[in-house]
Formats: C-alpha cells, structure tokens, sequence
C-alpha cells in the first residue's frame, strides 16, 4: 500500500507500507468512516424532507394537526415502552424466517446484498432507524393514514420502499418483500391507531435496528452458510 507523506523539507514523497494485518485495520476503519457518514447524511435529509411533506399535506387536508397527533395516544413512557417491545418481538420473528427458511432465500440474498458494502460504525444502525423511524412514521402514518386509510397507506408504504431496479425485474424475493413491508405497514399502522404515533415511531426504529444489526452480523460471518444474491448468480 502507497502512502503519500511530506518529509521535513515540505516536499511530498510516496512511502511503500506492507498491508499487514494492523493496516488492514486501519484500512477498514478508514474506508468504514468513509462509507458510514454520507449514508448517514442522505437518511438525514430524506428524513427531514418527509416531515416538512408530512407538515404540508396536514395543513393542507388534514383534519387535525400534527402536533396534536403527536400529543395523543397513551402516556410517552408507555408508547416507547410498547412501541420498542413490538418493534423488538416482530423483527426478531421476521429476520429468523429470512435468515434460516428455505423459501426466503432469494429475498435473503437481496437483503444480505444491501447491507454488505455498508461499513458502519458500532452506532450508525441506530442512528439510520431513528431518522427513517420519525420521518417515514410523521409522513405515513401521522400525516397519510388519516386522510387514506390504514390499507391504502400501507399499499403505497409498500410500494415506495421497492426501488426502479426492483420494478424493472419483479420476481418472487420483490413480490415477497413487498409483501412483507405491507404487512409491516398494516402493523405499524394499527400500532398508531390504537397506541400513538410515538409508539409506532419506536417499533419502526426498533425493527429496523434489529434487522440491520443482524444481517450486517450473518454478512461478515465467514462460517456462516448464507450466500448472497451476486454470490448465488457468481455460482
């Protein structure tokens, strides 16, 4: 590994360094703190765009404001209590099925295939479900649900979260997937109805943490029997 230095003299010079095992290390760190931090600032900002579009279409059609969405329901303490224990219960369940069910192997590929590139430090995780937790919960639920309904906005909750790369090659692991974030969506939805809006904000953020947790766990296990979708098509 070449390693561009300036000597005492202020001229730059190139230094050839072994890429040991203790440069490795660095190489990895560097290289995760590279990765880590735009993917971290994209989720911020679309995070923030969907509650200022959550606040524009209340104004606009909604019957009750936002902010008094977000005052009702039960006691705070209770809704992050409740909301994080569905959040925890649920993803555990759906990520065992993806991971160890033969039948959701394709849509695990697909999955492990998104979160392998990602290098993330110990707390991005928590940090990327958080700002996907409020902003995706403001926009569907607080601001969308009471003017469509609970099974319109999971349907469209669905479908925004497939990519044009994922609508130009539909195949079952898509069909699965979409059904799954629509049942995911019909959850969170009757959480909001029936807790409030910050306990559906904790069982969002709680199951996407769970789920990113895990598969990035199973994709740098090298014991680990799953394979991912390019490795599969590589086969």
């Amino acid at each position: 590994m070449n390693i561009l230095w300036l000597s005492t003299s202020g001229a730059p010079q190139t230094r050839f360094v072994p890429l040991n095992a203790r440069n490795q290390r660095i190489h990895v760190i560097s290289r995760a703190t590279g990765q880590a931090k735009p993917i971290l600032k994209r989720i911020a900002i679309l995070c923030a765009a969907e509650i200022v579009l959550a606040f524009a279409i209340n104004a606009m059609v909604g019957a009750k404001s936002l902010v008094a969405m977000v005052n009702n329901g039960q006691r705070i303490s209770t809704q992050i209590g409740c909301g994080v224990g569905v959040g925890a219960v649920i993803s555990v369940l759906v990520t065992a099925l993806v991971l160890y069910v033969p039948m959701f192997s394709r849509l695990r590929g697909k999955l492990l295939d998104l979160v392998r590139p990602l290098e993330l430090g110990p707390f991005d995780p928590i940090w990327l479900s958080l700002f996907a937790g409020v902003g995706e919960e403001m926009l569907f639920r607080g601001s969308l649900q009471p003017i469509l309904g609970l099974w319109w906005t999971s349907l469209l909750f669905a479908c925004l979260h497939v990519t044009p790369k994922q609508y130009r090659a539909v195949d079952r692991a898509t069909l699965v997937y979409v059904g799954a974030v629509f049942a995911g969506g019909v959850l969170l939805g009757t959480v909001f109805r029936e807790i409030g809006l910050i306990a559906a904000m904790a069982a969002h953020a709680t199951w996407d943490t769970v789920v990113i947790v895990w598969l990035r766990h199973y994709s740098r296990s090298p014991l680990t029997p799953l394979t991912t979708e390019s490795q599969r098509r590589r086969a």
